[in-house]
């Protein structure tokens, strides 16, 4: 959805003029780069990068907040997001959108984003009130999120499961 996501950037930069949108896609940067003129947004305004899996984290480390908006087909009911642990490993605030697995739910109880209902104007800038209001720090937001995406958990939690399964 990097329509709705140029639109929201749209949105963030009308109060923060000197922000630059970072994508990390293997998509072709032309294809970026004109949908986000056809928005009126300077392409100047995007760095787009294609990455390894272990360059992401120092690329999004750049970041002051990460979005992902997910289409909420009847596919994503039970997905979740890659990217939202790898945002929340770093304690990066959430933009994403409900109906996309249990995101809503996580971002909300975890405190450390905002989920969007509708792609338009009125609801970006009503995230972004909300983002701003949002208590606690990078770490705080790391801290909170640790216990349910850190991987040696989860292979300790699914190892008991067979385990007790097994017999």
């Amino acid at each position: 959805m990097g329509d709705e996501m140029l639109d929201f950037f749209g949105v963030y930069l009308s109060r923060h003029q000197d922000a630059r949108f970072l994508f990390v896609t293997p998509d072709k940067p032309d294809s970026i780069r004109a949908a986000a003129t056809a928005r009126g947004i300077d392409p100047e305004r995007l760095i787009i990068r294609a990455a390894s899996r272990e360059e992401v984290p120092q690329l999004m480390s750049a970041a002051d907040l990460g979005i992902f908006f997910i289409e909420p087909v009847f596919s994503k009911t039970a997905s979740s997001p890659t990217k939202m642990g790898e945002m929340l490993a770093l304690g990066l605030p959430l933009v994403t959108n409900g109906g996309v697995g249990d995101v809503e739910a996580l971002v909300n109880d975890l405190g450390c984003g905002v989920a969007i209902h509708e792609f338009n104007e009125a609801s970006y800038a009503a995230a972004l009130d909300r983002l701003a209001a949002l208590p606690g720090s990078a770490l705080q937001r790391r801290e909170r999120a640790l216990p349910l995406f850190d991987v040696n958990l989860g292979v300790d939690r699914y190892d008991a499961i067979y385990r007790r399964l097994s017999g």
